[in-house]
């Protein structure tokens, strides 16, 4: 006898499923890591000096990019085509020179990740300069910021139909009563199938 079988019928009925599939929470996870990671710049000012990660982070980001580049670029090939290597040569360095202490227009962590990417974009030749690519940059947050304001205004727009339709909407039992006959159709449809 199956497990779930009663000994009068000999028969097995799924029970009917009431809750929704568990959702995947790599948005939430992949989320988490990055907010980690952008607040490890102020855990200088937590930890004591002798624990502190801003030394060492610009390494490990170097190593960590570097890591990644030789990955993608020997991934489908199987060749190592040093190029690339190249103009991450150049955005470290540019990151280096703007956050080092010797020099005196030192800025900070993040003003240094963008200034790397202009300053890897203009290299590789994608940009004739860095006016170009902020210029760029700007059109495209315009465009985006424009799309955004254009789907508010049409959500605005349909919320206002909404609010003034004076139809009136279906009873709560009677959506139930639907959901319920469904799901029982749904169950009914499986247990014959098996």
């Amino acid at each position: 006898m199956r497990p779930g079988a009663t000994p009068t019928t000999g028969t097995y009925r799924k029970p009917v499923p009431l809750a929704p599939p568990a959702r995947n929470h790599a948005w939430l996870i992949a989320g988490i890591a990055l907010v980690l990671v952008a607040l490890l710049p102020l855990t200088d000012h937590v930890l004591s000096p002798r624990l502190s990660f801003a030394a060492q982070m610009p390494q490990i980001f170097v190593y960590a990019l570097l890591s990644l580049g030789l990955t993608v670029i020997t991934g489908f090939t199987g060749l190592l085509h040093l190029g690339v290597i190249a103009f991450m040569a150049i955005g470290v360095y540019i990151y280096a020179i703007a956050t080092c202490a010797v020099y005196p227009f030192q800025i900070g962590f993040w003003p240094g990740v963008v200034l790397a990417t202009v300053g890897g974009a203009v290299a590789t030749g994608e940009y004739a300069s860095s006016s170009e690519v902020i210029r760029d940059a700007l059109r495209d947050w315009t465009h985006k910021r424009s799309l955004r304001q254009q789907g508010v205004a049409e959500l605005r727009a349909v919320w206002q139909e909404a609010l003034a339709d004076k139809t009136p909407g279906v009873a709560v039992d009677e959506v139930l009563g639907r959901l319920e006959r469904k799901y029982q159709a749904i169950a009914d449809a499986g247990d014959s199938a098996t």
